[in-house]
C-alpha cells in the first residue's frame, strides 16, 4: 500500500492526482466525466493512471452530488418532526425581502409539504432548561404514520435543541428502534447553532439528499475497499461513514479543493494573500485567503441569497459564476449575446472536440483566436478540429454582423468580464482590494484567462501551479481531516468569563480529538473563532481568535475586521458574543510539491513548440512564441505576448 489519491469530478473531466509515499512519484490522469453514473469516470481515472486499488492507502474525493441533487430537485420525500406549534417555520422563513423591488418575488418553497410536517409535544428553553418533557407516546404514533406513508427520510428539529439535545436524542432512538430503514437527520448532529429557520432548512436538506448521497458513497466505498475519505465545504476531509450521516457538510465539496491547494502552495512560496481563481469547463470559482487563512462563511445559500435556502454549515467563501471553457455562446430572444450557464459538458463537448457538439463554446473561440494549440490538447490525446469550431460560430457571426476578428475579440472580452465577477465578489464586495493579492489561476481555463482578469482588476502577480487542470485533485491530497463545531453563547463581551468559554471550547475539542484518534491521527491542531456583533445588530462577523487572547484583544480584532468589511467601526458600542466555533484539525502527511530543475534565463530551444499567430484584444494578430510548459526550467524568463501550452491547459501571457 503506497498511493495517496485525490479525485475531482468536474462538469466535463474527472481528474486524478496520486502520490507514492515510498518513491515520491506523482501520477496524473484525466478522463471524460461519465453521466449519469459519475462513479464510472472515477474508476476510469485509476485505470488510466495504472494504479491498483490494493496499492492505495486512501482516496480523497470531492463531489458535487449534494449541491446538484438539491438544485435539480432530485432528492427523496422528507418528513419533518418538530416542536408543537413550529411546523410552519420552514415555510414562513424570514421576514426580510432580499429582492426588494421585484413584485414577482417569492420565497423559496418549503422542501417538506405541510402534510409531512409533524408536531411533537416538548419544549426546552433557550438556556437548555426542559419546560415540557417529550411525549414519547405521541412520537411513537407519529413514527407509525410516517412508515405507513412510504416516506424514506426524516428530519428531527426541536426548537432549542442546540442548547439541550436530549429530546432529539430520544426521538432519534425511537425512530431507529421502530423504523431502522429510514434515513434519520438530526439537527444537533449537524449544527449546535441557534436560528430555528436556518437550522430546520439545513437538517431537512440533509435528509433530502441523504439516501442518494449514501448510495453513491457506498458504491465508491466498495470500489475502494473502505479507503474513501470525502472533502467537506470547510476544507477538511471526513470518513465515508460520517459523510453518509451528514452529507450536507459536502455541499461545496468540489469547489473548495483548489482553494485548499492554493493556500498550501502559497505557504510554500511565501504568499499569504491569495485569490484562488478556478475556471474549469462549466463554472468559474473564486475564493480568497487573507493573512494565510481561508475566508469562511457560516451560512451557505443554495441557489443564491435572493431565492435560495440557507444552510448552516461552515464553508470556504466561494463565489461561482456560470461560465467556463465549455460554456455555450448564444443569443437570446432579445438579441443579447449570452455566454453560459448552458454548457456543452463532456459529451458532446465543444464543437472542436469532434464528438458531435454543434454549438459554439468558449473553447472553440480560443481555438479560432489561435490561443489553444489543437495538436497539443490533452497532450495530443484529443486533437481538436478548428474547422468544426469555425462552423459552430457561423450563425453567431452572421447575427452579430461584425467582422470575424472583431466579433471574437468582443466575445472574449465579455467572457473575461464575466469571469472577473467571481473575483470581484470575494474581494471588492467583501472589502478587500484585489491589488493586495496574488492571483493563483488553475483549472483548464484558469491560466487561459489569468492575464485578462489580472489586467481588469490591477493584480500585479499571477501564479500558475504545475498541472493546473489537475490542481483541484491536488488540493484534495493536501487536505487535512477536520471537524468543525459551534455553540451558541449570546453574551455582551463585558460579561464574558474566559474560563467558562474555554470550557465550552474544550468540550468541543475533546469530541473532535476522540474522532481523530479513532482514525489513527495523532497530530492535532485547533483554530478558534468567535461570531461577534455590535449590540443591536442581527448578523455577526466570524473572527479567528489567537491562542492567547483576552477580552480587549478580541474586541480590538472585531473592530478591525468590521472596518475592513464594512468600512467603519463603532468603538464606543458594546461588542456581543453570539457563537463559539472551533476547527479540530488532524494534520495528515503531505506530498512534496514537485521541484522544477534549474535553468538559465533563456528557455532551451526544445521548449519552443512553434511561432504562430495569436489574436490579442488590443493588438490584433501577433506572431508569438508557443512554449511547452513541461520543458521550461526554473529561472527561465518569458516576456509576453507569448503562449505556454501543457497537457491539459494553456497560459496566455499579455504584453507586460
Amino acid at each position: 500500500m503506497k498511493w495517496l489519491v485525490g479525485i475531482d469530478i468536474g462538469g466535463s473531466f474527472t481528474d486524478l492526482v496520486a502520490y507514492n509515499i515510498e518513491s515520491g512519484e506523482v501520477r496524473y490522469s484525466k478522463v471524460l466525466t461519465t453521466y449519469p453514473d459519475m462513479s464510472e469516470g472515477v474508476l476510469n481515472t485509476l485505470k488510466e493512471a495504472k494504479i491498483n486499488v490494493d496499492d492505495i492507502i486512501s482516496v480523497v474525493h470531492g463531489t458535487t452530488i449534494v449541491i446538484n441533487t438539491i438544485i435539480e430537485s432530485k432528492g427523496v420525500p422528507v418528513a419533518l418532526i418538530t416542536t408543537k406549534g413550529f411546523r410552519d417555520v420552514i415555510e414562513i422563513g424570514r421576514g426580510n425581502r432580499p429582492d426588494m423591488y421585484n413584485i414577482h418575488y417569492r420565497k423559496p418553497s418549503p422542501i417538506v409539504p405541510r402534510r409531512y410536517r409533524f408536531e411533537i409535544t416538548e419544549r426546552v428553553k433557550k438556556d437548555g432548561t426542559v419546560v415540557v418533557p417529550i411525549n414519547t407516546k405521541e412520537l411513537s404514533q407519529t413514527v407509525d404514520k410516517i412508515v405507513s406513508s412510504g416516506i424514506k427520510s426524516v428530519a428531527i428539529v426541536f426548537l432549542h435543541s442546540y442548547a439541550n439535545p436530549t429530546h432529539e436524542r430520544i426521538a432519534e432512538e425511537i425512530f431507529r428502534e421502530k423504523a431502522s430503514n429510514l434515513f434519520i437527520s438530526v439537527s444537533h448532529k449537524i449544527t449546535r447553532e441557534y436560528r430555528e429557520y436556518e437550522r430546520t432548512v439545513t437538517t431537512v436538506l440533509n435528509a433530502y439528499v441523504g439516501p442518494i448521497v449514501g448510495e453513491y458513497i457506498t458504491k465508491l466505498e466498495q470500489s475502494f475497499k473502505g479507503k474513501l475519505l470525502l472533502l467537506q465545504s470547510a476544507s477538511g476531509v471526513i470518513s465515508a461513514g460520517e459523510a453518509k450521516e451528514t452529507p450536507i457538510r459536502m455541499i461545496e465539496s468540489g469547489p473548495v479543493a483548489g482553494a485548499i491547494g492554493a493556500l498550501s502552495l502559497g505557504k510554500l512560496i511565501g504568499e499569504n494573500n491569495i485569490i484562488a481563481f478556478d475556471a474549469g469547463s462549466t463554472t468559474t470559482k473564486a475564493s480568497i485567503a487573507y493573512m494565510g487563512q481561508h475566508r469562511f462563511k457560516t451560512v451557505y445559500h443554495v441557489g443564491g441569497y435572493m431565492y435560495g435556502w440557507p444552510v448552516l454549515v461552515p464553508s470556504i467563501d466561494v463565489s461561482e459564476v456560470g461560465i467556463a471553457g465549455n460554456s455555450i455562446i448564444w443569443i437570446d430572444e432579445a438579441s443579447t449575446v449570452r455566454i453560459g450557464p448552458k454548457s456543452a459538458g463532456s459529451l458532446p463537448g465543444p464543437a472542436c472536440y469532434g464528438l458531435g457538439g454543434l454549438e459554439p463554446t468558449v473553447t472553440d473561440m480560443n481555438v479560432l483566436m489561435g490561443r489553444i494549440e489543437p495538436s497539443y490538447f490533452l497532450g495530443g490525446r484529443l486533437p481538436l478540429k478548428p474547422g468544426l469550431a469555425e462552423s459552430s460560430f457561423k450563425k453567431i457571426l452572421d447575427r452579430l454582423g461584425l467582422p470575424r476578428d472583431e466579433a471574437l475579440i468582443k466575445l472574449n472580452e465579455l467572457a473575461s468580464l464575466m469571469m472577473s465577477i467571481a473575483v470581484r465578489n470575494v474581494t471588492l464586495e467583501r472589502g478587500y482590494d484585489p491589488r493586495d493579492f496574488t492571483l493563483f489561476a488553475y483549472g483548464g481555463a484558469g491560466p487561459l484567462y489569468a492575464s485578462a482578469i489580472a489586467s481588469l482588476l490591477g493584480i500585479r502577480k499571477i501564479v500558475i501551479p504545475m498541472k493546473p487542470a489537475h490542481f483541484s485533485a491536488w488540493g484534495m491530497l493536501v487536505a487535512d481531516l477536520r471537524y468543525d463545531y459551534v455553540r451558541t453563547y449570546i453574551k455582551p463581551m463585558a460579561d464574558i468569563n474566559i474560563d467558562e468559554i474555554e470550557k465550552i471550547y474544550m468540550d468541543m475539542y475533546e469530541d473532535g480529538k476522540k474522532r481523530l484518534k479513532e482514525l489513527g491521527i495523532e497530530n492535532i491542531v485547533t483554530i478558534k473563532y468567535m461570531d461577534l456583533r455590535y449590540q443591536g445588530q442581527e448578523h455577526t462577523l466570524t473572527i479567528p481568535i489567537p491562542e492567547i487572547y483576552g477580552i480587549e484583544k478580541v474586541k480590538e480584532l472585531f473592530h478591525m475586521y468590521h472596518e475592513k468589511v464594512y468600512g467603519y467601526s463603532l468603538r464606543n458600542y458594546e461588542v456581543e458574543l453570539v457563537n463559539l466555533r472551533i476547527a479540530v484539525i488532524g494534520v495528515t502527511p503531505k506530498p512534496a510539491y514537485p521541484k522544477i530543475p534549474k535553468g538559465g534565463e533563456k528557455p532551451a530551444q526544445e521548449a519552443l513548440f512553434k511561432i504562430k499567430k495569436v489574436l490579442y484584444e488590443n493588438k490584433g494578430w501577433l506572431e508569438v512564441p508557443i512554449y511547452i510548459r513541461e520543458k521550461l526550467l526554473s529561472g527561465n524568463i518569458i516576456e509576453g505576448p507569448a503562449v505556454i501550452i501543457e497537457e491539459a491547459s494553456t497560459t496566455v501571457l499579455y504584453e507586460g
